[in-house]
């Protein structure tokens, strides 16, 4: 049986199955006269595609190798306040094996220059979403881009790239919370003042 040492990335599966698909097209093209005489040697090419394809896959299979399809995707893209900030990342696998994969998470401004960084790890089987919330996230108003790098089988890295606009507070909000403030220090001053007069006529 032949060796097939298994790829970083699942890019060769695909390409062999667009390669399968490709040549199953052109026999169906091809003319009567020629489809017949090239039957043999088309049958023979497919078969020989499949098999090294169900090789490829299955020696993924075998090593406990994992392949994921992600997404990393924002719940907007622009916020009022920097810990508004809410990220998902998406795994679908191709195998059912429990996989380690180790989120690396870095904000650059619009300059390019690194803001923020942090990172977590998260066990995936088959599909799962891992949501990132930045709380503790403090960002002048701006641009920004979230970088998101994923590791896992030790070497298999992705990049995945995310722009939001940090919005800061409106001027209308600004105006409402300075209102809400005073009407407050109003109500907590009058307050006070009874109080102190009550205290002072029952010394009378």
């Amino acid at each position: 049986m032949t060796n097939i040492t298994p790829f970083a990335t699942k890019n060769t599966i695909v390409s062999y199955l667009l390669l399968i698909t490709l040549v199953g097209f052109l026999a169906l093209k091809l003319p009567p006269s020629s489809k017949s005489a090239n039957e043999n040697t088309l049958g023979l090419n497919i078969f020989q595609f499949q098999e090294k394809r169900n090789l490829i896959i299955n020696s993924y299979l075998d090593s406990g190798m994992q392949l994921f399809d992600i997404k990393l995707e924002l719940e907007s893209s622009v916020i009022d306040k920097s810990n508004d900030l809410i990220a998902r990342t998406r795994f679908e696998s191709f195998g059912n094996v429990p996989t380690l994969v180790n989120l690396f998470f870095v904000i650059t401004d619009s300059q390019g220059k690194e803001v923020y960084s942090d990172s977590s790890e998260t066990t995936v089987e088959t599909e799962k979403i891992v949501t990132q919330e930045f709380k503790k996230l403090n960002l002048k108003k701006g641009k920004y881009t979230l970088v998101l790098t994923t590791l896992y089988n030790t070497d298999v890295k992705d990049e995945f790239k995310q722009a939001f606009e940090v919005k800061g507070a409106s001027v209308s909000e600004i105006i409402s919370w300075t209102v809400l403030t005073l009407v407050a220090i109003g109500i907590g001053g009058s307050l006070i003042y009874k109080f102190v007069m009550y205290i002072k006529s029952k010394q009378n």
